[in-house]
């Protein structure tokens, strides 16, 4: 990873480790995972995943930094492990040719737009997993 990757899974791991809390404190039978990887496309993918059993259906909420050309494009999703789209949340586009302060400034906006859309989410996905 470099610089820009670790200052953003530093920022997104303890807002998915406080949501992974909050849904397992909502029921003893859940279990949360929380990691990230990366690849050729995405420069990091972080994820929180859901579910009840080892062999049972899973509910994720995966962010996604994906390279373009001269920036990283965020998305984040919450779905089914069916591949069933539950919600999509904010998308940014953070370019790397701006100066660190206004990619840092960019980065802090989306942040904080993620973190009123897992607020927002929280209730469906607590609903979908007590369905699980």
């Amino acid at each position: 990873m470099n610089e820009l990757d670790d200052v953003l899974w530093s920022t997104l791991q303890p807002l998915l480790r406080a949501l992974a809390k909050r849904i397992e404190a909502t029921d003893s039978s859940v279990h949360c995972a929380v990691g990230s990887s990366s690849n050729d496309a995405f420069v990091l993918r972080g994820y929180l995943s859901a579910r009840k059993s080892v062999d049972g259906e899973e509910i994720s909420v995966t962010v996604d930094a994906a390279r373009r050309v001269g920036a990283i494009a965020l998305s984040v999703d919450v779905c089914m492990d069916d591949g069933e789209v539950l919600s999509e949340g904010p998308a940014a586009l953070l370019r790397l040719s701006a100066m660190p302060f206004e990619r840092k400034g960019e980065l802090a906006n989306w942040v904080g737009r993620f973190q009123d859309f897992l607020l927002e989410v929280e209730p469906l996905i607590k609903q979908r997993i007590s369905a699980l």
